[in-house]
């Protein structure tokens, strides 16, 4: 097995901050799903995702207690968490935020973008898993709105990291979805 690897953001890098995006590179995980596939719902085996699981966090050197982690469901629901909730996965989430030192966030992509946000003045948290269906629901702008009602949070403040996602080489969307888009932002000054 090869060393799980992470990604970090330049901007993110400071003491008490852990942050990572992963591959899936360095996992357990054989045959269709192979390397380090962390989602308990693909069809992978149970002992596979678990020892996925324990690699990832000895690379991040935490505990499975300090991990909240989202069932996701491409919405926009977003949950507020703390200490209590280490080791617990989030019914139909797809943002998570925090103010609790040592708690980590985990939420899984493949296609989706990871939408990463920190706040260095309120010491805040949020993590947003926006594919085209929850980023049209609004779940970067609630997990924003979420972190400004529980901890005050700015916009101005808040700095954002996105991460890797499919890319149109390799997947291309229908007229339905194309329409959905235009509605949504109708109001807006984007060019669909």
């Amino acid at each position: 097995m090869a060393r799980v690897l992470l990604y970090q953001f330049e901007t993110f890098q400071r003491p008490g901050l852990l942050h990572a995006v992963t591959t899936s590179c360095g996992g357990h995980s054989r045959g269709g799903i192979q390397g380090l596939n962390l989602g308990r719902t693909t069809g992978d085996d149970p002992a596979s995702v678990e020892a996925n699981h324990r690699a990832l966090y000895e690379r991040l050197l935490i505990a499975p207690s300090q991990v909240v982690s989202a069932s996701q469901v491409h919405g926009a629901h977003v949950a507020r968490v703390t200490a209590a909730d280490g080791g617990a996965v989030m019914p139909e989430t797809d943002g998570l935020i925090s103010d609790t030192p040592g708690l980590a966030l985990l939420m899984r992509f493949a296609d989706c973008v990871p939408v990463l946000l920190y706040d260095a003045r309120r010491r805040a948290v949020g993590l947003a898993h926006a594919g085209w269906r929850g980023a049209l629901a609004g779940v970067a702008t609630n997990t924003v709105i979420a972190m400004q009602r529980a901890y005050g949070c700015s916009p101005d403040d808040l700095q954002a990291g996105l991460g890797p996602s499919i890319g149109p080489c390799c997947f291309e969307v229908g007229p339905e979805v194309v329409q959905q888009v235009r509605e949504t932002c109708a109001d807006s000054n984007r060019l669909i």
